[in-house]
């Protein structure tokens, strides 16, 4: 076994606890007529046991005695199922499979190769395909959804990496989540569902929402993975009531705790927020490509329910995404979001938050007192000593929420004044990101913005996002009625109160 320390622990132990955990789904959801039998166990403990052996392979050919690369880890980490699979199936004997019955060894590795999530739905076709082995009929599809299950329930504490130093921001992360799990188990709840049970301590030292990020990052995961595996699992214990996604959640307080790096934290910060954004992916991937081609300002444009403070479109959930998915990507964001919270302000308020957001330097802010003009020019002065004295390798966005929410005048000062001037101190690109109602589109267009329609819903996005909460034939009904972003996420709302029995 290779050892590697970027990652949370694949080792023998991990193989074995989720071979256990394997067995142990399995025997709660089946009943006498269609429990798993000898060959069906036998397979599903091979593919447990040998699933990440692709994972150590990989890393055979990298530079285990210093730093990873970037692409050297995304292929480990992206390419291991796969190359399981590839493994078992080529040189069974050396796993200890029979040396003749490629049958069984094509079984075994395409199960392992499934318990990678985006490998998983391309390999179920193929699974379905293996009907016998040994002679007997096997559950393929539904072993591999075990798999993947139990692969996901090995989350407790002990996973953890011994060097934690040595991890890559997204692994110091998963690190940091497993360090936050006592324990995970699954038990049968009383409507004969089986019930995940998680027993979390997140430190207390953390604000109040990153510790609903950490909660929400494990809890959602659990729930997609649900819902992906739902139908081989209902094929293979029909009549069954499941997985539930009603997942519990108990909280244990532990003293002394390690806290995650700022680069880990920002991860799941982005990582959550991604997990809520319910549709939009498309205009979230305009606005990354806007920013790649250097392009100095980019326009949410969406409806905004000024009276009932409604994000109609999700124009201000698609910066909160794209804000913190450059932030855990090593980018200074400076954000303004006072406007989006008062529904009103002035030059000053924006210039401030984007003050305060500049590390490592002590801000005081002029007197109230003081004529907005004589404010925002020192907050202006301050700002562009701030952003010309970082690093000329540092990248810088700037983000601001509800641009309507100022007075003509001043927004157009905003425009036209201050945003070229922050792009002129900045040593290197400073792109800004705002969201704002369509009419607003003409003051800026000297400025040569880029354009990003938001509120267009791809009901595909939508169904799968709902999954997670509730079955597909639900949110096939839901998915079709003509609803607006803010209409399906108030759904997701309500579903997670039902949920967590609120």
């Amino acid at each position: 076994m290779v050892y590697m320390p970027w990652f949370t622990k694949h080792n023998v132990e991990h193989a074995e606890n989720v071979a256990n955990m394997a067995l142990k789904l399995a025997s709660k959801l089946e009943v006498d007529s269609q429990a798993l039998d000898l060959v069906d166990k036998y397979l599903l403990c091979s593919a447990a046991l040998l699933h990440d052996i692709g994972m150590n392979d990989l890393a055979k050919s990298k530079n285990l005695s210093g730093e990873m690369t970037e692409e050297d880890y995304a292929t480990i980490r992206k390419q291991h199922a796969k190359r399981s699979g590839e493994m078992i199936i080529s040189d069974r004997s050396k796993w200890g499979l029979p040396a003749l019955d490629s049958i069984l060894a094509q079984t075994v590795g395409l199960i392992a190769q499934a318990h990678g999530t985006s490998e998983y739905a391309e390999t179920i076709p193929a699974l379905k395909d293996c009907k016998t082995v040994k002679g007997t009929n096997v559950k393929a599809p539904t072993l591999a959804a075990i798999l993947l299950m139990a692969d996901e329930l090995d989350l407790d504490y002990e996973r953890a990496g011994d060097k934690p130093e040595a991890l890559n921001s997204v692994s110091a992360a998963h690190d940091f989540k497993h360090r936050c799990i006592g324990s995970a188990d699954i038990d049968l709840s009383s409507r004969g569902e089986v019930e995940i049970i998680l027993e979390l301590s997140i430190p207390e030292e953390l604000t109040s929402e990153d510790r609903e990020a950490i909660e929400s990052w494990i809890v959602s995961k659990l729930r997609r993975q649900i819902s992906l595996v739902e139908p081989q699992i209902g094929q293979g214990f029909p009549g069954r009531p499941g997985i539930s996604r009603a997942i519990k959640v108990d909280y244990r307080n532990v003293p002394n705790q390690a806290m995650p790096s700022r680069e880990a934290l920002s991860i799941i910060r982005s990582e959550a927020a991604t997990d809520r954004l319910i549709d939009l992916s498309e205009s979230l991937d305009s606005a990354k490509k806007a920013l790649r081609q250097g392009r100095k300002l980019i326009l949410l444009i969406g409806e905004w329910d000024r009276l009932g403070g409604v994000d109609i479109d999700g124009r201000e959930d698609l910066l909160d995404v794209l804000a913190k998915q450059l932030s855990a990507d090593g980018t200074l964001v400076l954000s303004s979001r006072r406007l989006a919270l008062n529904s009103a302000g002035e030059a000053s308020d924006v210039l401030e938050e984007w003050v305060e957001g500049i590390p490592g330097g002590r801000y005081r802010s002029p007197a109230q007192a003081q004529p907005e003009d004589t404010r925002r020019r020192k907050i202006l002065d301050r700002l562009l000593r701030g952003v010309s004295a970082l690093p000329r390798e540092a990248h810088i966005l700037l983000t601001l929420s509800f641009i309507e929410g100022m007075d003509d005048d001043v927004r157009r000062w905003l425009l036209q004044e201050a945003l070229p001037a922050v792009q002129g101190a900045a040593p290197s690109s400073a792109p800004f990101v705002i969201t704002a109602s369509g009419q607003f589109i003409d003051e800026a267009e000297s400025l040569e913005p880029v354009i990003i329609e938001v509120g267009n819903i791809d009901l595909k996005e939508v169904e799968d996002y709902l999954k997670q909460y509730a079955p597909g034939r639900w949110t096939n009904a839901v998915s079709g009625g003509g609803l607006r972003y803010n209409n399906f996420k108030n759904i997701a709302i309500n579903l997670e109160k039902d949920l967590r029995g609120g």
